[in-house]
């Protein structure tokens, strides 16, 4: 089978009591609907023996391949708050006001200064900066939001120079960031390091497909992955880091996985979804095995190959990368979600949208007393004349004119009609009202919010057993000839089965490249059936929210986005979605360059097939393996595993695709 998990902490149904006090109250209804009532006597047998298990500690290795426990059928495991989440279909924050949003790109901007955690306690500089953001056009940052801001930095200030990183696009999830993490010598170790894989002549280097050659894969997990039907596995997780060529060629042929339930029931937030469009049963990347080094501490030893990096020609390499995995497991503890209210949450929090005026005026007087429509007539005609409140008609459309011309009254009020007077009172005052913006601090204060950060320590809870982690080194290389980089598409990181939870990427060396930002965006929510609106008035939540109409309309925010400058490192969760923008060389008559080290971390509460079950599969190696002619028929051609590569990319545009279409929508139904 392809999927080997061997379960570490096997998630357990919970009660219903665990999940009124825990699971957010937007979904409680239509997860007890769905799943609860459905649940059988064997399933709930056994989750009481699951439940055990946990108290007990770790479950011992069942069935070394089997898919991880969330995606069994008729399970609630996936509800279990001891797992990280993920961002395919498994999780919704929920949606950030526009002032809140604001806030985050300020706070991002500040922290991007250099000595930001000092500047931030100079007053002087602190004043220059609320003149400076309150004087941008529409500028959402009200005096309440930046001393929030202001509050908020100086408090991060405290961790960050004690950690050297800071949270960043922070609310239900966040990112973190560093300029100053990663010494000067580490980068240089690892740019030096790498500039073997980058000096292999052009029949050599492997141009990312569909990249115009530009995007040039260093190492990737793609090229010679898991191949069920092919693959060959030991099945004793033994293979070692430098002595995995004694292994190649052996060991029984994967086969396809277990399968995959067609839907996933109750899968994510009681959506219905087919699993085999997020789970695959043909492909798998390979992620190392990791083991702590000592007793305390987040040094780390990589103990099985990573794929696609030779261990003994790149030993060298194979160190500085143990250091950078070091370096980011402080950064996936501050990111990495578990459970459901793991993270601070909003900052700001509203059921309705507020308007200025809050009603139409005339109506209620017109209705009680008739015989006053003609005394008020001047005052009417007036009201009637204002201009458009571009705020709320901006997004109006093409029917403004028409419904303009509808709303006309005839010149002599004498032959008003008191139910057309009153529609079109109505109409301008939809028109021409402000909404106004909640602030910060009138739900909870900073304290408060703070207070309710959980960050995880995975080298404390995981020292025992490791971590698993899947390797990336890319460069994007940009010409005269080609010298725009086109950006990518909005994506999470890997297959269901992956079981991938979090991203570091460092950029360790950029050189004549324009300004570079990684953009991210997360599934968002709105409890419609919290929020009080008028009948067919969305304008003002939709407003407040940031959003299209309120209708029909993908559930997903943007929260803003990253600078990729050299020797930064950034790290998110992979409940977030994430794409680069595009950049150009900045001296179009030389080549340039950006070239970076992204580690991706397994969900280290179960195990999927690594590196330490399949030996290295390349037939270029099969000279390092010191055994018979037996070891080519094992392995793999070039020219095979760039076949299986654009499948296996054919595979994740389709999870992609997936799930954007499984997306909720923000709809207001009519009262």
């Amino acid at each position: 089978m392809l999927f080997q998990y061997t379960t570490r902490l096997r998630p357990s149904c919970l009660s219903f009591r665990q999940l009124s006090s825990s699971y957010p109250h937007r979904v409680l209804p239509r997860l007890i609907r769905h799943q609860c009532a459905n649940l059988s006597t064997e399933t709930r047998q056994e989750d009481n023996y699951n439940s055990k298990a946990i108290v007990d500690g770790l479950v011992s290795k069942a069935t070394p391949f089997q898919l991880p426990p969330y995606l069994e059928e008729n399970r609630l495991g996936w509800l279990d708050d001891r797992r990280f989440r993920h961002g395919i279909s498994d999780y919704q924050a929920e949606r950030l006001t526009v002032r809140e949003i604001a806030m985050l790109a300020l706070m991002n901007s500040i922290t991007d200064k250099s000595m930001w955690h000092v500047k931030v306690f100079d007053e002087t500089i602190v004043s220059k900066w609320r003149e400076e953001v309150q004087a941008m056009p529409d500028s959402m940052i009200s005096d309440k939001a930046f001393d929030w801001c202001v509050e908020e930095l100086r408090d991060k200030s405290k961790d960050f120079e004690q950690q050297l990183f800071v949270p960043t696009l922070d609310s239900e999830t966040r990112c973190v960031k560093s300029d100053i993490l990663i010494s000067e010598k580490l980068r240089d170790d690892l740019r030096q390091a790498v500039e073997p894989l980058l000096a292999v002549s052009d029949d050599e280097k492997d141009w990312h497909p569909n990249s115009e050659s530009k995007v040039l894969n260093l190492v990737h997990p793609s090229l010679y992955p898991l191949v069920s039907g092919r693959s060959r596995s030991t099945a004793t997780g033994k293979v070692g880091r430098e002595t995995c060529f004694e292994s190649m060629g052996e060991g029984a042929i994967v086969e396809p996985g277990e399968k995959i339930p067609t839907h996933a029931v109750g899968h994510g937030y009681g959506r219905h979804q087919k699993q085999s469009q997020l789970c695959s049963t043909r492909f798998q990347w390979l992620p190392s095995e990791v083991q702590f080094v000592g007793d305390k501490g987040t040094d780390v030893k990589i103990s099985s190959y990573i794929n696609n990096l030779h261990p003994i020609k790149y030993k060298k390499l194979y160190g500085v990368i143990e250091q950078m995995i070091g370096k980011s497991i402080p950064l996936w503890n501050s990111v990495l979600v578990k459970g459901f209210n793991q993270h601070p949450g909003l900052r700001i929090e509203i059921t309705e949208g507020v308007t200025e005026p809050r009603e139409a005026p005339f109506v209620a007087e017109i209705y009680e007393y008739e015989d006053r429509l003609v005394p008020l007539a001047p005052q009417i005609k007036e009201y009637l004349a204002q201009p458009d409140n571009p705020q709320i008609t901006g997004h109006w459309g093409k029917d403004m004119e028409v419904r303009r011309k509808r709303m006309e009254l005839p010149e002599d009020p004498n032959e008003w009609d008191l139910f057309k007077v009153e529609e079109a009172i109505l109409d301008v005052f939809l028109r021409t009202r402000t909404v106004i913006h909640p602030e910060p601090g009138t739900s909870k204060s900073y304290a408060q919010w703070k207070s309710s950060h959980a960050p995880q320590s995975i080298e404390d809870e995981f020292r025992a057993h490791g971590l698993q982690v899947i390797v990336k080194l890319s460069s994007i290389e940009l010409t005269p000839e080609k010298p725009d980089y086109a950006g990518g598409s909005w994506h999470l990181e890997c297959m269901l089965n992956e079981g991938i939870v979090a991203t570091s990427i460092f950029y360790y060396d950029v050189d004549n490249v324009t300004d570079s930002r990684i953009r991210f965006s997360q599934e968002a929510c709105l409890d419609e059936t919290a929020l009080v609106y008028e009948q067919s008035d969305h304008d003002p939540l939709s407003i407040t929210f940031g959003t299209e109409a309120m209708y029909e309309e993908p559930a997903v925010q943007e929260l803003g986005s990253l600078a990729a400058r050299q020797g930064r490192i950034v790290a998110f969760p992979n409940t977030m979605r994430h794409k680069v923008e595009p950049f150009s060389l900045a001296d179009k008559t030389r080549p340039g360059h950006r070239r970076f080290l992204v580690l991706w971390l397994v969900d280290p509460h179960f195990r999927i097939m690594s590196t330490a079950d399949v030996a290295p599969q390349q037939v270029a190696w099969a000279g390092d393996a010191r055994v018979d002619g037996h070891v080519k028929r094992g392995l793999v051609t070039l020219d095979e595993a760039e076949g299986y590569r654009l499948e296996l990319m054919r595979e994740r545009t389709t999870l992609n695709d997936a799930v954007e279409s499984n997306f909720d929508s923000y709809c207001l139904c009519e009262h």
